[in-house]
């Protein structure tokens, strides 16, 4: 086999595993630098002179490198979207768990002949309240971990994000907390 004709096979492949949709390592740099090789290189039998396998090799390793940045900038940019929608989505629970308390509490001091039984909901109240805030202050701390990893502030990047992980527990928890008090205050009432 000739240096072209194992030029021409490789390209073979690479098109092949691109049809199969793995472009993992850059798959129309790697195309291009074997069609540039494949120019270049003569139909005689001749081994490559070094220079130009060098400089092939770097070539190589540039797409490689190009489309390791390209995934984990993919991976980071998922992540951060995940970690927006599950803060909304705590933002939003803990928020409708306050509306619908008021709307309770509402409901109960217009029927009961006495108001003071609806303060045994304050407490669940303001517990969707702390998980409300929670979930602001996370979307917060989120910012601000993305703007470290931006700025190449790794470790500050990773405290922030465990803070933001935290403070979803912490709405979450919050959130459990308002529900289940409410829950048992509800059931006590005749």
């Amino acid at each position: 086999m000739t240096a072209k004709e194992f030029v021409r096979a490789s390209i073979g492949r690479l098109k092949e595993l691109k049809a199969q949709g793995k472009n993992v390592i850059g798959i129309d740099g790697v195309l291009t630098i074997f069609s540039d090789l494949e120019q270049a290189v003569s139909d005689v039998t001749l081994p490559l002179r070094a220079e130009k396998f060098v400089e092939i090799q770097a070539s190589f390793d540039l797409e490689y490198y190009r489309a390791s940045i390209e995934g984990r900038h993919r991976l980071f940019d998922s992540v951060v979207s995940t970690g927006s929608a599950a803060i909304k989505s705590l933002f939003l629970i803990n928020g409708g768990g306050c509306v619908a308390l008021l709307a309770l509490i509402g409901q109960l001091a217009q029927r009961l002949p006495l108001a003071g039984n609806t303060n045994v909901f304050a407490v669940p109240l303001l517990s969707f309240a702390i998980g409300v805030g929670a979930a602001s202050f996370a979307a917060c701390v989120l910012a601000l971990a993305q703007k470290a990893f931006h700025e190449k502030h790794q470790r500050v990047g990773r405290v922030a994000g465990y803070i933001t992980m935290l403070l979803g527990l912490m709405s979450l928890a919050a959130f459990r907390t308002g529900c289940y008090v409410t829950f048992t205050q509800f059931s006590q009432m005749r």
